[in-house]
């Protein structure tokens, strides 16, 4: 089964951020579950679930 692929809106929603610091922090390759399913003049970004739910566990553990 494949992961659901979500938006930058949705990402924002989940990490209680602004979509702007989501947009900025994409471009910064802060997320390494992000893909750009577009071109580098026009990029799509999509970020993966999946991806984003094991990237918050290895952040909680750290400051833990």
């Amino acid at each position: 089964m494949s992961s659901s692929l979500l938006r930058a809106h949705e990402v924002a929603e989940r990490l209680a951020q602004d979509i702007k610091t989501i947009r900025r922090n994409t471009r910064r390759g802060l997320y390494p579950f992000a893909r750009n399913l577009g071109t580098p003049q026009q990029p799509i970004w999509r970020y993966d679930a999946r991806g984003l739910e094991r990237w918050l566990d290895t952040r909680r553990h750290d400051v833990a």
